[in-house]
């Protein structure tokens, strides 16, 4: 099947909508780049005056802990583990998109990913994550390169052909990507997980909006997921639970407004599975795991 992009789905004037211009890109990606090198980066400003900086970045390690495992079981449960299906995702080149790579707090699933016959590719606004990103999956990529291949082993024709695709960084802003994903040759149609960590609240209404309208589409629709086997991975602190959050610099959103944006794009219902939860500071995170809806589905 080709790449759903430009030609197949969208028209000049929805591409236009959804793209970001050069001027706006360069503001976030200054913002975000000031943010990140704070080393209180996503700690809640009303934890701030209270914790040290040690203690702000232990509780972040803590919770890309509790989101990289969460992860690991989204991918077990997505895509089956036997020899068979792996090697179909791999002649296909089917992916796992993270999008915000941030402080590298929840990066470590790349083996995982590897192993299921899957790549990773990650989008950041921030050249300063994009940097971070690049160092961190290098050291990973060893070590799934040294678990694959052991220094004994011959290196072979057929063992370099069974090699997984190495991990891809994509220095970029995700609306543009998803407006035209050919320029960074992202093959939109490949994508089986989504992996938006922290994501959603820190984009605009607008944006968060036509993010999800457009990854239902290109993902979760009657045409692009027939089967029912795609999955957008969610971890934010949600309205849900957090009735009284207030927070400066991010917005904090509802599982209904996330379901209905996906649907809306899709055409069609969807459904969030798989919903664990972790507390963090005073916010009490939910993962969960959206996908198409089962016909029989009328919640």
């Amino acid at each position: 099947m080709p790449a759903i992009g430009l030609t197949t789905t969208q028209s000049l004037e929805q591409t236009q909508i959804l793209y970001v211009n050069l001027q706006r890109q360069r503001r976030l990606r200054k913002m975000w780049n000031k943010r990140l090198r704070n080393p209180y980066a996503f700690t809640p400003y009303s934890e701030r005056g209270r914790v040290t900086v040690e203690q702000a970045v232990e509780e972040n390690v803590r919770f890309g802990s509790f989101a990289a495992d969460y992860m690991w079981r989204a991918i077990g449960r997505v895509a089956p583990g036997d020899e068979a299906s792996r090697l179909e995702r791999w002649a296909e080149r089917r992916k796992i998109v993270g999008v915000g790579f941030g402080k590298k707090y929840d990066s470590q699933w790349l083996k995982e990913v590897s192993e299921v016959g899957m790549e990773t590719w990650w989008i950041d606004i921030s050249d300063f994550a994009c940097r971070l990103a690049k160092k961190d999956l290098k050291a990973q990529w060893k070590n799934v390169l040294k678990d694959i291949r052991p220094s004994e082993e011959k290196d072979t024709i057929e063992s370099r052909e069974k090699l997984p695709y190495p991990p891809k960084v994509v220095c970029g802003e995700i609306r543009s990507i998803l407006a035209d994903p050919e320029l960074v040759r992202l093959d939109l149609d490949s994508v089986d997980i989504w992996y938006f960590c922290r994501l959603l609240g820190c984009l605009s209404n607008s944006s968060m909006e036509m993010v999800l309208e457009r990854v239902g589409e290109v993902s979760l629709s009657s045409l692009a997921d027939p089967h029912r086997k795609k999955a957008v991975v969610v971890i934010n602190a949600l309205k849900d639970h957090n009735p009284d959050a207030v927070e400066k610099t991010t917005t904090v959103r509802t599982k209904q407004e996330i379901l209905e944006k996906l649907s809306a794009g899709a055409g069609r219902p969807v459904q969030a599975f798989n919903e664990e939860y972790y507390q963090y500071f005073s916010k009490k995170i939910t993962a969960m795991t959206i996908m198409a809806a089962p016909e029989n589905f009328n919640g």
